[in-house]
């Protein structure tokens, strides 16, 4: 079996440093390369560029390392990033290409960060730092970019009503100010309730694995204020339900457990 042993602290970005300046992800006075002085010349290639390094810097820290056995340096995506650097980005003659090469890049990352289980927001620009602007929509679905605090009850319940209604999920309840914040389509007047996309990872920030062991849990519910992003709001008119991702826990109330009623297989309330 392969054994690794993770360097806890040590990321190193290939070509990615910091400057202040331009908030680009790399040190403009040392720009050689043409792409280099486009993207430093351009505030919205800085700033793609800026947040590329940092979601770069937690995967690498999340994946390099040093092979137990082997005594081998792991760090795949450093390789791959410095392949993407040279053949891809480097390659680009204008704005334009860089531009469709860092959206391409942040997507892919976003993929590579949900199946780390890692927790990144999305957002790359001041504007959509704190709250949920419309960035599309597909059919039914409205997507939001940005993120959001709220208030309200967390909830999670696995009775058998409960799994036939919403499934696997676990929810949240905003409060009716903290509601607000939620953006609605005209005619939409549906109650703003919505579910993590993140379920697992929910159930850990909220603490709630030791309850869960327990047989007799049916039910859990309390009192929090979470940070959310990727906001979706599904129209279609059938059993669906928004979804956010969950960013973070800011406060947590101790949850009430209701257990199951009898034989019957859902919750006792």
């Amino acid at each position: 079996m392969m054994k690794k042993i993770w360097m806890a602290g040590v990321t190193v970005c290939i070509g990615l440093v910091t400057l202040p300046a331009q908030s680009a992800g790399f040190n403009c006075a040392y720009a050689k390369l043409e792409v280099e002085k486009m993207i430093c010349a351009d505030a919205e290639l800085s700033s793609l560029d800026s947040e590329l390094a940092k979601r770069f810097t937690l995967i690498q820290g999340e994946t390099q390392g040093i092979d137990g056995d082997t005594g081998k340096r792991l760090d795949p995506y450093g390789k791959e990033q410095a392949h993407w650097l040279k053949q891809v980005r480097n390659k680009c003659e204008d704005a334009l290409c860089v531009r469709d090469a860092y959206k391409k890049r942040l997507q892919y990352f976003g993929k590579v960060e949900k199946d780390l289980g890692l927790l990144v927001a999305a957002c790359v620009t001041p504007a959509c730092a704190d709250g949920l602007v419309k960035q599309k929509v597909e059919g039914s679905q409205y997507f939001y970019s940005g993120s959001v605090q709220l208030e309200g009850e967390y909830a999670y319940a696995r009775g058998a009503s409960d799994m036939d209604m919403v499934g696997d999920q676990f929810c949240f309840t905003p409060t009716k100010s903290s509601a607000k914040r939620i953006p609605r389509e005209r005619g939409d007047d549906r109650s703003r309730w919505f579910c993590f996309e993140n379920t697992a990872q929910a159930k850990r920030m909220f603490n709630v694995l030791p309850l869960l062991k327990l047989k007799q849990t049916c039910e859990l519910r309390g009192k929090a204020t979470v940070q959310v992003d990727r906001y979706i709001a599904d129209l279609m008119p059938s059993d669906v339900n928004d979804t956010a991702r969950l960013l973070k826990v800011v406060r947590l109330g101790a949850p009430r457990v209701l257990p199951y009623d009898g034989d019957s297989g859902d919750c006792r309330r």
